[in-house]
């Protein structure tokens, strides 16, 4: 039989429902994909196929397990319903590749080229992905627990409600990458970049984010309780209603950063640049900010009850209707620092210039008061 009525006959055969699945040659398969034919009732498991050409083939139900695809080319292929449990894809072309209901356990695609690639709903569990490109991919519904991601560049990647518990990220550049409603517990990022990321509602608690530069990322409504961002770079980042109940923060290099209606109870924050921060509607119950630097922050409406701002620079801050009850405000510099209608009882201002504070305004305290319906004085 010669090699055009071989390809006939496995495409009879890959379109008999009652058929077997068949398992053609290396060659044959190229041939198929070559031919525009969708790939399916295929078995190539524990097959040898490195260097294989199949870019561009769409595969539906075909089974990979255990083959050797190292430094194949499946670029804008599309796998869906696919077994590539135990698959060895190292140093492989990925580019543009679409994965639907995959099977990908255990699999090494260590050094490959993901760009642009989208995984969904898919199983990725103990993955190997290190030392990879995965600029501007997309992975959506998946398992990846205890995945390796060391070393690799995810830049401007999507990650959707992924579950990255467990995982490697040590050293990977995560620059503009986004996690959305991603469970990441005991995920390790030592020296990780993971500067203008985006990890709304991440689940972050007790994560070691120590030194690291995490500047213009977004923390928007995290979990970080008790997480160490000691000495870390939060310039212009936000943490708008995140959770840092208990959170290191001591020593932060973080102007222009958000902390809008967050949780910071028990927070520690000493000796911290925070200049042009916003900490308006925060809860800083007993949070420590002794010595910080807060020049022309805001705190208005904060909780701050039982905070410590000993020797903090309160230069221009806003504290208009915060609670102070109990605070510490020793020695603080409070030039030009608003304290309308604040709520100060039991607080201790030994040796801050309070006299330096505008106090409140009574002009605004009544127009804040006024209702729809009252009658203005004249």
């Amino acid at each position: 039989m010669d090699t055009d009525q071989q390809i006939e006959r496995l495409i009879e055969q890959m379109h008999d429902r009652t058929a077997p699945p068949i398992r053609p040659t290396l060659q044959e398969l190229q041939s198929l994909v070559r031919m525009g034919e969708i790939i399916t009732k295929v078995d190539m498991s524990g097959m040898d196929l490195r260097g294989i050409k199949i870019g561009g083939g769409v595969f539906d139900g075909v089974s990979f397990r255990g083959a050797n695809l190292s430094g194949a080319d499946l670029r804008q292929s599309v796998f869906n319903n696919v077994d590539l449990n135990e698959i060895q894809c190292t140093g492989a072309n990925l580019k543009s590749v679409v994965m639907q209901r995959v099977l990908m356990r255990e699999s090494d695609l260590s050094g490959s080229d993901l760009t642009d690639i989208t995984i969904s709903q898919s199983d990725c569990s103990g993955i190997n992905i290190s030392s990879a490109e995965l600029a501007d991919g997309k992975v959506f519904e998946t398992n990846m627990q205890h995945a390796d991601l060391s070393h690799s560049r995810f830049r401007k990647a999507v990650f959707y409600e992924v579950d990255l518990k467990g995982s490697k990220f040590t050293g990977t550049y995560l620059e503009l990458a986004t996690f959305v409603e991603c469970p990441l517990e005991d995920v390790d990022l030592t020296g990780a970049v993971i500067r203008q990321a985006f990890m709304k509602g991440a689940k972050l608690a007790g994560m070691d984010f120590s030194s690291m530069d995490l500047s213009m990322t977004q923390f928007i409504e995290a979990d970080l309780t008790g997480a160490d961002l000691t000495e870390a770079d939060i310039t212009q980042s936000s943490f708008m209603g995140a959770v840092l109940k208990g959170a290191r923060l001591e020593r932060v290099k973080g102007q222009y950063a958000i902390f809008l209606g967050s949780d910071l109870t028990g927070a520690r924050l000493s000796g911290s640049f925070l200049k042009q921060s916003c900490f308006e509607k925060a809860t800083l119950v007993r949070a420590l900010l002794d010595g910080c630097e807060l020049d022309s922050s805001i705190f208005k409406e904060a909780d701050c009850s039982e905070a410590n701002f000993m020797r903090a620079n309160l230069t221009y801050c806003d504290f208009s209707h915060a609670v102070l009850s109990n605070a510490t405000m020793v020695r603080a510099n409070l030039t030009r620092t608003n304290l309308h209608e604040i709520v100060d009882d039991g607080a201790n201002w030994t040796g801050a210039n309070k006299s330096a504070a505008l106090g409140t305004d009574a002009q605004r305290a009544e127009a804040e008061q006024w209702r729809p319906g009252a009658k203005i004085e004249t």
